[in-house]
């Protein structure tokens, strides 16, 4: 693995939420989050990628974005580290 990509998806049927499209247009929903988490424990470091390629909210939400989703690759390198006995 090389780089990590992160990125809201949208369901094609609101109602019925059977199909979800990678729009890049949305926020990073929780269950993103959680596989990220989830690989980067396994991995360790790698860079990560935000891709909003529309719907582009206002910096400052951006930015919020981008430092939650920071939180969760940090939580989850403590996590790596420390199940490899301190170790980076």
């Amino acid at each position: 693995m090389v780089q990590l990509h992160v990125a809201g998806h949208e369901f094609w049927d609101d109602a019925r939420q059977d199909l979800i499209i990678d729009t890049h247009g949305a926020p990073v929903r929780s269950e993103v989050d959680a596989l990220l988490a989830w690989v980067v424990e396994r991995t360790g470091a790698l860079p990560v990628l935000l891709e909003r390629d529309e719907n582009i909210p206002p910096l400052t939400e951006l930015l919020a974005e981008r430092d939650r989703v920071d939180s969760v690759y940090q939580a989850a390198l403590a996590r790596h580290a420390a199940a490899q006995g301190g170790a980076a």
